[in-house]
């Protein structure tokens, strides 16, 4: 017995002792507080406290039914504060969501209204620039009427002035006339500050000044070439009369014949009597002529051999032939040009002297005037 009892000490010490370790149970409360942190449904719990609190109190546990309706309680007046604050809190997250909503709404406005501002500032900087440049080229455009007039009318004086210097008064008076009247009235409208008007009576101005010179031209040239002809005549009549002056040998006369006028220069004794041999010292005589020709190019020549009836009558034209021919010859290897040149042998059919005169030996170097 002793034993026995002594066993039942020894598993009621360890008994207790292993109750003693046991931790105590979690009250109600501090449960329901758990699940309520942990995000349970208080609709639920509350129906689940409420069916306990029913069941503890048929089972006559006033106390326990008491505990765990006043939980249910609790857990419903949770509840019906939970779903406002629910409501509440994702009206604010709505809230929160429009307010980004607008705010990217605004920053995206207000990068485009930045956008618009700079394009409306540089539209109006850019109606500056084409407004200055309008002004600018209105302003150009006045000038270049101005300066295109000026210079209309400048060709209107030059053509005006042409006309007149190529006798426009004598050969187109009336369209001298009629250029002068536009171009005075051209001047009167620049004066005036008319340059369109200006610029189309100078124009109208110059064409007849210039109709005038064209009309006038001709005759001019013509006038001129005469005048210019006539000088060349009498300077070669001078330059050779000058040279006649130095020899006995040689005279110079302007002669007129077949409507043309000549000057004759008949060269005395430039071959021996009765032959067609030079006389030596009359070479530097021919070459003084080649000289003088040379300086007027423009002049032809008939080279005339004559001789006297010393001669016999046969052989009288050939041996004038010969001697012209040979005097062109001369002139020719001198530099004068060929084609100047023309021969005649006239023999004894023109007597300067009586027939055996030696003043009839004599070859007529004769420059046709222009």
């Amino acid at each position: 017995m002793t034993n026995v009892r002594l066993l039942l000490l020894g598993l009621a010490a360890a008994l207790t002792a292993v109750l003693g370790c046991r931790p105590l149970p979690k009250p109600d409360e501090l449960v329901a507080l758990e699940k309520l942190r942990k995000g349970s449904d208080p609709v639920e719990e509350s129906e689940g406290a409420y069916r306990r609190a029913v069941a503890a109190w048929r089972d006559r546990d006033l106390r326990t039914a008491r505990h765990f309706a006043l939980v249910g309680a609790i857990k419903l007046r949770m509840a019906s504060t939970a779903a406002p604050e629910k409501e509440l809190r994702g009206r604010v997250d709505r809230m929160w969501g429009q307010l980004s909503k607008v705010q990217a709404e605004h920053a995206q406005v207000k990068d485009k209204l930045a956008q618009v501002e700079e394009m409306v500032q540089l539209y109006e900087e850019l109606a500056v620039a084409q407004s200055s440049a309008l002004e600018k080229k209105l302003h150009v455009s006045e000038v270049q009427q101005v300066a295109q007039a000026e210079k209309q009318l400048g060709q209107a004086r030059l053509a005006l002035r042409m006309a007149e210097l190529v006798g426009g008064e004598r050969y187109a008076p009336k369209l001298l006339a009629m250029a002068r009247t536009l171009v005075e009235r051209a001047e009167k409208e620049f004066a005036d500050k008319k340059p369109t008007k200006a610029f189309a009576t100078a124009e109208l101005g110059s064409q007849k000044a210039q109709e005038a010179y064209e009309a006038s031209r001709p005759h001019y040239q013509k006038e001129r070439a005469a005048a210019g002809r006539h000088a060349q005549n009498q300077a070669l009549q001078k330059a050779l009369a000058s040279l006649a002056a130095t020899s006995r040998w040689l005279s110079v006369k302007l002669k007129a014949e077949g409507g043309s006028q000549w000057l004759v220069m008949p060269v005395m004794s430039l071959f021996h009597p009765l032959g067609t041999a030079p006389v030596d010292t009359r070479h530097e005589l021919l070459d003084r002529i080649a000289v003088e020709l040379k300086r007027f190019p423009e002049f032809h020549v008939v080279i005339r051999g004559h001789t006297s009836h010393r001669s016999p009558p046969a052989k009288r034209r050939r041996i004038s032939r010969l001697r012209a021919r040979k005097v062109a010859a001369y002139l020719i290897a001198a530099g004068l040009d060929a084609k100047r040149f023309l021969v005649r042998g006239h023999g004894a059919t023109r007597l300067v002297a009586y027939k055996r005169s030696t003043l009839n030996d004599r070859v007529e170097i004769c420059i046709l005037l222009r």
